[in-house]
């Protein structure tokens, strides 16, 4: 979480909170650790599998790399696992960014959870889409 974490925190204004969850304990602390310093932002963080319920709720945005492998083979399952815990952990009308290698069929799962799910940007063999919860 730490790099995309880090572009959110460096520009003054763009969120007030942050909470980090990640199932890799040394990847959190580091990202912890990067993100120490007075930039005006809340931060929590949270070392949860993710297939576990999330210890936050009512979030206004999620930004996001979601896991694509378990124990180095692609685990779609863990995917599917891990967009159910965060669109339930949004708001109605909450928004999602998520990144990933294009190989990956992300709109098609954040399809199935989210409204409006749209490519926002692409490069280099990945691409960004962003999705709306439901209102209702």
């Amino acid at each position: 979480p730490g790099w995309l974490a880090s572009r959110i925190v460096s520009v003054p204004g763009r969120c007030t909170q942050m909470a980090l969850i990640e199932a890799d304990r040394r990847a959190l602390d580091l990202a912890v650790a990067n993100l120490a310093g007075d930039h005006g932002v809340q931060i929590t963080a949270h070392h949860v599998d993710a297939t576990e319920p999330w210890p936050v709720r009512h979030l206004d945005a999620i930004v996001t790399n979601p896991p694509f492998h378990r124990h180095g083979a692609h685990d779609v399952g863990l995917t599917e696992a891990f967009l159910a815990r965060a669109v339930n952990a949004l708001i109605p009308g909450g928004r999602m960014f998520a990144v990933a290698q294009r190989t990956v069929p992300l709109a098609r799962m954040m399809g199935d959870k989210l409204v409006r799910v749209e490519e926002i940007a692409a490069g280099g063999g990945f691409r960004v889409l962003r999705g709306t919860r439901p209102q209702g």
